[in-house]
C-alpha cells in the first residue's frame, strides 16, 4: 500500500536516524486518517526512524505521528501491528524540538511513558482501523454498540452464547458499514469455555483496541427464594467473566501501552432494585471492578470505564414494560418520560472507546433519562 525508499540511514542502538527519500502511493483503500497529508515532507527532510520492538496498533501509531508532519509505513499496512521489528519513519522538520523526537522514539519502542496531549490535539471520536471485541452483541444494547463502533471505523469481534460465525443479522449490519465482523460462540457461564474461546480469539486477533463487556443476564426472585444456583450463574456471567476477559485482553493492551475497556453496568450499580439481588450485586461489583482496574492501568495507557444504562427497551425489561403498574411507576420517575432505546447508548460507547475520553478513568457514565436524579 505504501512504497518508500531509504538512503543515508545510520543505526543508533535500537532506532535509526538519517535522511529518508520517500515516495508514497496509495493503492486503493483510504489514508490513515482524513486529516493526514501523507505527501507532505517528502524529498529529503530530516527524519526520525523508529524500529518497533513489539506489536503496535494504528491508533497508537497515530499518537506517535501526532508530533510529526508525516508518517510512512513500509510494505503492507494490513500486516502492520502483527509483526515484530517493523520500521516506521516520522518526518521531523528542523523546527521540531529534539525532545519531541525522543518522545516519538520512546513510544515506538513500546515504553509506557505517560504522554501529556498536545494543546492543539484534535477532538477525535474516530476508531478507524481499530478492532473492538463486544460480548453479548446479537441484539439490544450490544448490537447498537457494535453498530456504533463500526460506524466510527472499527472492525468488530462479537462473542455470545448463540453467536453465529458470520454474526447473523448484526454481522450483516456491520458489513453494510464497510467494516469486518468475526463471530465467536461462547458460554460465558463456563470458565473453561471462556478460556478456550479467548485462546482461539487471541491467536487470530492479537491486537484488540477496544473491549466492551456487555453480556449480562438477570434472574428474578424474592431474595428469600433466590437460590444459590441462580446467584452463582448471574455472578459468573455478569461479574466473573467480565473480570477474566478484561484480565486477558487488558494484559495484551498493557503490552502495547494503549486500549479502552468499557463494561455495561446499570443504575442498579447504585441501587438495590426489587427481586434482583444477584443482578444488583453483580452490577455494583462491576462498577467497583471498573474503578479498581482503572487505578492499576490508567498510568500504563489503558482506560477502563463503564456505562450504566437506566430502563432500556430490551428483552430484559419486557417483564416490566408489560406490567401496567410497574411500567407506570417507572415512567413517573423518569424525567425524560420514556424508556430508553438501545440507540441511546451509541454515543456514550463511541465516546468512551475513542480518544475523546482520554482523561476518563474509572468512571461509570449513567445514561438513564434522569432516573438517578430523582
Amino acid at each position: 500500500m505504501f512504497d518508500c525508499h531509504h538512503n543515508h540511514l545510520r543505526c543508533h542502538g535500537n532506532h535509526l536516524e538519517g535522511i529518508l527519500v520517500v515516495e508514497v502511493g496509495i493503492e486503493g483503500g483510504k489514508p490513515l486518517d482524513p486529516g493526514w497529508d501523507l505527501l507532505s515532507g517528502t524529498g529529503g527532510d530530516p527524519v526520525t526512524v523508529v524500529r518497533l520492538d513489539g506489536h503496535i496498533g494504528l491508533q497508537r501509531l497515530l499518537q506517535v505521528s501526532a508530533i510529526a508532519d508525516a508518517l510512512v509505513i513500509p510494505d503492507r499496512f494490513e500486516e502492520f501491528g502483527h509483526q515484530r521489528g517493523q520500521t516506521i519513519a516520522l518526518i521531523m522538520p528542523p523546527s521540531r524540538s529534539a525532545a519531541q523526537g525522543q518522545h516519538a522514539q520512546q513510544w515506538g519502542q513500546g515504553l509506557h511513558t505517560p504522554r501529556t496531549p498536545d494543546s492543539d490535539a484534535r477532538f477525535n471520536v474516530r476508531l478507524d482501523a481499530q478492532v473492538a471485541l463486544i460480548t453479548g452483541c446479537r441484539r439490544g444494547i450490544g448490537r447498537a454498540m457494535a453498530e456504533a463502533l463500526a460506524e466510527a471505523g472499527a472492525d468488530i469481534i462479537g462473542l455470545s452464547a448463540s453467536m453465529e460465525t458470520d454474526g447473523g443479522a448484526v454481522g450483516a449490519s456491520i458489513r453494510r458499514h464497510g467494516r469486518r465482523f468475526w463471530g465467536y460462540r461462547c458460554d460465558l457461564g463456563s470458565r473453561s469455555a471462556v478460556d478456550q474461546t479467548l485462546n482461539s480469539l487471541m491467536a487470530e486477533h492479537p491486537s484488540i483496541d477496544v473491549l466492551v463487556n456487555n453480556a449480562g443476564i438477570v434472574e428474578r426472585a424474592p431474595a428469600e427464594e433466590h437460590g444459590d444456583d441462580l446467584w452463582d450463574q448471574v455472578l459468573e456471567v455478569n461479574l466473573s467473566a467480565c473480570f477474566r476477559i478484561s484480565r486477558r485482553i487488558g494484559a495484551s493492551m498493557l503490552e502495547r501501552g494503549r486500549g479502552s475497556i468499557i463494561s455495561t453496568a446499570s443504575v442498579l450499580s447504585h441501587q438495590g432494585g426489587l427481586h434482583v439481588a444477584s443482578y444488583a450485586a453483580s452490577k455494583a461489583g462491576l462498577a467497583n471492578l471498573t474503578r479498581s482496574l482503572a487505578n492499576e492501568w490508567a498510568g500504563r495507557g489503558v482506560r477502563v470505564n463503564a456505562i450504566a444504562p437506566g430502563y432500556i427497551e430490551t428483552d430484559m425489561t419486557d417483564v416490566l414494560r408489560t406490567d401496567p403498574i410497574r411500567h407506570r411507576q417507572i415512567l413517573e420517575r423518569v424525567p425524560a418520560g420514556r424508556f430508553g432505546s438501545p440507540d441511546d447508548l451509541r454515543g456514550p460507547v463511541v465516546f468512551l472507546a475513542s480518544e475523546a475520553s482520554r482523561y476518563m478513568h474509572g468512571e461509570t457514565l449513567v445514561v438513564d433519562g434522569g432516573w438517578m436524579g430523582r
